[in-house]
């Protein structure tokens, strides 16, 4: 697996990963969970945003 292919399938898990999150935090009954899901919801976005980052300044570095 390419560097390339490894962070387009780490940013797939991550997003997964804060859909499932969105969910159980919609589903759940209690608010504590409600807030613990949707602060890991955010927490897997975030990982997807540093992802993204790590793959468009790999792929397109700056050069001057």
């Amino acid at each position: 697996m390419s560097p390339r292919e490894a962070l387009q399938l780490a940013t797939k898990k991550e997003q997964k990963s804060a859909e499932v999150y969105r969910h159980l935090a919609g589903a759940s009954r209690d608010a504590e969970f409600q807030r613990t899901y949707a602060e890991l919801a955010e927490m897997e976005r975030g990982h997807k945003v540093k992802l993204e980052e790590l793959f468009v300044n790999a792929a397109y570095p700056e050069s001057w």
